[in-house]
């Protein structure tokens, strides 16, 4: 019976490239005519010689190239190893299947962080079988998979291969951190009751180079309950607290999601601004970059970024069905006789992985109309501003600016005191301050009061 292999022992014998020492040579006779014969480097003996050296070293600068945030060379030295997969796979050269699953698991990931998550899901797959025989690699690779894919929208697949992994789960704290990290995530997308609860475990969680998927799962869910300027917080935080890497995934995770914070706030210039700063296009800026053009009244730029996006084969079922979602609402603005037809797609791309949450980046009336019933799972029971405040909660708001106590501004406004008290609650709960002063301040950042 073969024993579970550790992943991070799995290439032990490649960690560095063993390069093979030249052999001697008797002196050779000059030919006349003939250029001079150059000796060998070390380093070509070895990659001729011996291929467990050439990949410890393509991983070496692989991984040299992520840290740098050189996401191009990064993707062309995991081109390479798989070419050096492949030969060994055919046969050609020998290493242990889970040597190359090992390979594959690092190749996936840094594909994953390269923001190419069709090809970090093909390493993943194929790393899957290759660690049939080897339980413990198994897990490893099926619990980065099963993030990726909810990160992506696969949600099925997600909770597939979450379910795959043996109890308990892996006690090392990368398993943790990435099962708690795709529960989080799923639950996030369904706008599951549990999704709160799941988020303030990750508080008590070391997420380490995950931290970026952590990330997206708390913007995701606070966009969804508009608290906007608390996303805007968290991604200001995150800038100040990691090294954010140009053209890696945390990079476009933080446009994103300030992008998309703005734009609700009634922003859209600054959002284009931001998505303009990086280098790297993605669906998910591309998607932002429609949505901002529309909200500044340019639908003909708006259909053409959201176009794209529908036909981009990398774009995941969540970015495809927020894009459908968008075009429904500017076919439904110019009252187009194709809203029905729209309508039905929209309605397909949401349930066939119960996308609830991407319902929340359209009107009530449009998500109503797409997935009748479902988006009441969302607390929205009264049309919000663009800050995510409801119309009674920016009445008081600008009650708050004006000043007074709450017994005046409920006499200003014919309001109970209570019902003053309950909308201030939720102001700043909304805008996540803790005072009136607060509030009223960031209120005047934002834009939300002149």
């Amino acid at each position: 019976m073969r024993q579970a292999v550790d992943p991070a022992m799995a290439l032990k014998s490649a960690e560095y490239p063993r390069l093979v020492p030249e052999p001697a040579r008797g002196p050779s006779k000059a030919i006349p005519g003939a250029s001079p014969r150059r000796s060998p480097s070390r380093t070509t003996v070895a990659r001729d010689t011996d291929p467990e050296a050439l990949i410890g070293l393509l991983r070496a600068q692989m991984r040299q190239s992520v840290n740098a945030g050189a996401s191009a060379e990064a993707q062309e030295f995991a081109r390479r190893l798989r070419m050096r997969i492949d030969a060994h796979t055919a046969g050609r050269e020998g290493l242990t299947d889970a040597k190359l699953a090992a390979l594959l698991l690092e190749t996936g990931t840094v594909e994953a962080f390269c923001q190419r998550h069709i090809h970090a899901l093909a390493d993943y797959s194929r790393a899957l079988r290759l660690a049939t025989s080897f339980p413990a690699l198994r897990d490893a690779i099926a619990l980065r998979a099963a993030l990726i894919n909810a990160a992506y929208g696969r949600l099925h697949e997600a909770a597939r291969l979450l379910g795959s992994v043996a109890e308990p789960l892996p006690s090392t704290p990368e398993g943790e951190a990435t099962a708690l990290l795709t529960r989080t995530l799923i639950a996030v997308e369904r706008v599951d009751g549990e999704a709160a609860e799941l988020l303030d475990r990750l508080t008590d969680v070391d997420c380490g180079s995950f931290w970026p998927f952590e990330v997206l799962a708390r913007a995701r869910w606070q966009l969804t309950q508009g608290f906007y300027a608390a996303a805007l917080n968290l991604v200001a935080f995150a800038e100040a607290e990691h090294v954010v890497s140009p053209s890696m995934i945390a990079e476009s995770v933080i446009a994103a999601t300030r992008s998309a914070a703005l734009t609700h706030l009634g922003h859209p210039g600054a959002a284009l601004e931001v998505i303009g700063a990086v280098a790297v296009e993605t669906p998910e800026l591309r998607l932002m970059r429609g949505r901002a053009r529309f909200q500044l009244g340019d639908d003909v730029a708006a259909e053409e970024q959201i176009d794209a996006v529908v036909r981009d084969e990398a774009a995941g079922p969540i970015v495809s069905a927020e894009a459908v979602l968008l075009k429904l609402w500017i076919a439904e603005r110019r009252q187009d006789d194709a809203v029905t037809w729209f309508a039905s797609l929209a309605n397909r791309a949401v349930t066939a992985e119960n996308l609830v949450r991407t319902l929340s980046s359209v009107p009530v009336r449009i998500s109503s109309a797409v997935c009748p019933g479902s988006f009441s799972r969302i607390d929205i029971r009264e049309p919000r501003s663009a800050s995510g405040l409801r119309n009674s909660q920016m009445m008081v708001l600008r009650e708050l600016q004006i000043g007074g106590s709450l017994i005046e501004i409920a006499e200003r406004l014919q309001l109970s005191v209570n019902t003053v008290r309950t909308h201030s609650k939720a102001i700043y709960k909304r805008l996540d301050v803790h005072t009136r002063e607060e509030a009223v301040s960031l209120a005047r950042a934002t834009g939300l009061l002149s």
